[in-house]
């Protein structure tokens, strides 16, 4: 199983992705990525995945993993905490329509924090 750390804009690691499973810092579930929208476990869509970035739904970023490419300048990833030992996720949802995703990424940094998107 392939974890990658996920970083903010200021290059903290807020969250961990496991296949298509986001999961926060400690382990805990948060949110699920289907194609490329992703959602809370609730089912609510709450923003996009594409080219390593978790985008908003504005088309600004949110959120980075070190592989992304195409969207605004990454600040250089801070310490990365120890991999955590995942919680078993619920099983996602149906989830809901997610809609259209933007129609180009913008080159800045959303003001929506990490933890907003997927809560």
């Amino acid at each position: 199983m392939c974890v990658q750390p996920v970083f903010d804009k200021d290059g903290d690691c807020v969250a961990w992705l496991s296949e298509r499973t986001l999961f926060t810092p400690d382990g805990g579930p948060l949110g699920f990525i289907d194609g490329h929208a992703v959602f809370a476990f609730d089912g609510s869509h709450r923003g996009w995945y594409d080219d390593g970035y978790l985008w908003d739904g504005d088309g600004r970023a949110v959120a980075f993993l070190v592989s992304a490419f195409g969207g605004p300048l990454k600040p250089f990833p801070k310490a990365v905490p120890p991999v955590p030992e995942p919680v078993i996720p619920p099983a996602p949802p149906l989830p809901r329509e997610a809609g259209t995703p933007p129609g180009l990424h913008r080159d800045g940094w959303s003001s929506l924090r990490f933890a907003d998107l997927v809560t």
